[in-house]
């Protein structure tokens, strides 16, 4: 039934045991090599929650900066058209008061005024 093992360079259960010793060696090396991926896994993960912490913080910053930019803006637009309007409120006075102060006239306004001088 076996092959004749008498002619095997080294007895049959001393193969057998090196055989299962290498197996089991590489067995070892791979549960090992598993724990120290575990490990790092781990080491990684407190990382990107150190990582995750720091963005959402720079996120934080990064808002409030836009809100301080965004009021700023909002403040220079009104300042922009009170400025605007003050600047058009004269040239329209001017024009309800005949035109002259600031060298506006209106359409016919020069001949009507002389009509109406004595």
């Amino acid at each position: 039934m076996y092959p004749n093992t008498a002619s095997l360079p080294v007895p049959l259960p001393t193969l057998f045991r090196s055989f299962i010793g290498v197996i089991t060696s590489s067995m070892q090396d791979a549960k090992n090599d598993i724990s120290d991926e575990a490990a790092d896994d781990a080491a990684d993960d407190d990382d990107d929650e150190d990582e995750d912490e720091v963005i959402e913080t720079k996120l934080a910053e990064l808002s409030e900066l836009m809100a301080r930019i965004t009021d700023e803006v909002e403040a220079f637009a009104q300042l922009e058209k009170q400025r605007k309007t003050a600047a058009m409120a004269d040239p329209l006075a001017a024009l309800v008061s005949g035109g002259r102060s600031v060298g506006i006239g209106v359409r016919g306004q020069a001949s009507a005024d002389k009509k109406a001088a004595p």
